[in-house]
């Protein structure tokens, strides 16, 4: 049973939207430059983040959707499968990746390999979290928004558990 109490608050809402404020203006002003920028998020995880940080982000940025998944209940299983593309027109464009989590990697490597070998003009990734210490595959993520080094479970803003509390506001340690 997910206990969702105080004790088991990871971060809050109030301390995501920190986060995703301070992303958001290391983001813009990166690609001041841009005419267009693909913002491209990892369903279904990333999909409450991307969506807040583009809130913040000016109309240059174009939302699409990749679809990929490489966990079973709280283990990653190191396979990768990506279900479905949404990407539209990739070869010369600027490309964000935007995903929930930097844990073991697996996914981030995956797409990113996937992305370049369309011929972005530029690719650059950006995760709410990094779970440092715990990468099997290292990935150059550019801007991430939290870091950490804790073992625990997390569910809530996109996280879930099996398909389940993705929608809840704040994110949590899961005891199981």
């Amino acid at each position: 049973m997910i206990e969702f109490t105080p004790e088991n608050v990871f971060l809050n809402g109030k301390q995501i939207k920190k986060i995703v404020e301070d992303l958001a203006e290391k983001i813009e002003r990166f690609y001041e430059k841009e005419s267009d920028v693909v913002l491209i998020s990892i369903l279904d995880g990333a999909k409450p983040f991307s969506d807040n940080l583009l809130e913040h982000l000016s109309k240059k940025f174009l939302i699409r959707y990749i679809k990929a998944k490489s966990y079973e209940g709280t283990e990653t299983t190191g396979n990768v499968n990506i279900d479905s593309l949404e990407l539209g027109q990739i070869t010369g464009r600027n490309i964000l990746l935007v995903d929930d989590i930097y844990d073991r990697g697996h996914t981030l490597f995956n797409v990113l390999d996937l992305l370049s070998k369309m011929r972005p003009n530029n690719l650059h990734s950006c995760v709410l979290l990094e779970r440092e210490n715990h990468h099997k595959v290292n990935v150059e993520v550019n801007f991430v928004g939290y870091k950490f080094d804790d073992d625990s479970f997390l569910v809530g803003y996109g996280l879930d558990y099996n398909g389940e509390y993705r929608e809840i506001p704040s994110i949590f340690k899961v005891n199981e």
